[in-house]
């Protein structure tokens, strides 16, 4: 879990970092009001359209995957 004092913005991502729905590797981070989840690109995909609707802020880093 990120710790809410490091600015999201400065965080990156390894390979340790897990999907919350499905354990895979993470690519995004979504903050919300209450804290923040992580999500591999297949469940930010499939949600994205609710997560940007309801997030205060969604970190990317899913270029990495094109590299």
């Amino acid at each position: 879990m990120l710790d809410m004092e490091t600015t999201t913005e400065e965080r990156t991502l390894t390979a340790n970092d897990r999907c919350d729905k499905c354990r895979q590797q993470a690519y995004f981070i979504a903050v919300f009001d209450f804290g923040v989840l992580h999500f591999c690109r297949r469940c930010f995909l499939k949600n994205e359209e609710a997560l940007r609707a309801t997030t205060y802020y969604i970190h990317d880093e899913s270029d990495a995957l094109n590299k």
